[in-house]
C-alpha cells in the first residue's frame, strides 16, 4: 500500500499544476495558458498531454512495477482498487494515464481549479530549449520547468526556485 500511496503523491506532484489545451504549444507562454485552460476545464486527458513524453514513459514503467509488487499483496491491491473505484482485476488493466487521469479527478479541488483561474507568470528565463517560470499560485509561488523537443514545449517538472 505505501508504494501506492508513494505513486499517489509523485503523480499528484507531477501533475497538480499541469495541461494542455487543444493545439500547439510552440512557446512556453503558449504551453502555460494551455496547461491553465486544462485545469480550469478539468481537461485531464489535455493535462498529460503536456507532460515530457519521457516523463510518461518513465511513469508507465513504474506503474508497471508497482502494479506486480501489489499483485503479491491481495488487501493492499483491494484497498488501491477501492481508491479508485475499480475491482482490483481493473486496476490492474488501468494505464499509468487512466491512473493519473482518476488521481487527477479524486484529488482536483476548487481550490486548486480557483487558483490557475488566478494564476500568473511572475517571471521566465529561457536557455536554449528549457524554459524555467516563476508562477504566483494563490499564496504561493511555484517554479517549474518546461523543454522543447521538436517544435512543441512540454511541462518538465518542479523548476526549483
Amino acid at each position: 500500500m505505501m508504494r501506492m500511496v508513494a505513486l499517489t503523491v509523485l503523480v499528484g506532484v507531477l501533475l497538480c499544476s499541469c495541461g494542455q489545451a487543444i493545439g500547439q504549444a510552440d512557446t512556453p507562454e503558449a504551453l502555460y495558458e494551455a496547461m491553465r485552460k486544462a485545469m480550469i476545464n478539468k481537461d485531464w486527458n489535455a493535462m498529460i498531454d503536456c507532460v515530457q513524453p519521457s516523463i510518461i514513459q518513465q511513469g508507465e514503467k513504474q506503474a508497471e512495477i508497482q502494479k506486480k509488487e501489489l499483485a503479491k499483496n491481495e488487501v493492499a491491491l483491494k484497498q488501491t482498487a477501492d481508491f479508485f473505484g475499480v475491482k482490483p482485476e481493473e486496476f490492474m488493466k488501468m494505464t499509468y494515464r487512466e491512473i493519473v487521469i482518476a488521481q487527477m479527478k479524486k484529488s482536483t479541488t476548487d481550490k486548486d481549479i480557483q487558483e490557475a483561474k488566478d494564476s500568473k507568470i511572475l517571471g521566465k528565463e529561457i536557455d536554449g530549449n528549457t524554459c524555467r517560470f516563476k508562477v504566483q499560485t494563490g499564496e504561493r509561488i511555484d517554479f517549474f520547468k518546461v523543454v522543447k523537443e521538436g517544435n512543441r514545449w512540454y511541462w518538465a517538472g518542479p523548476g526549483g526556485n
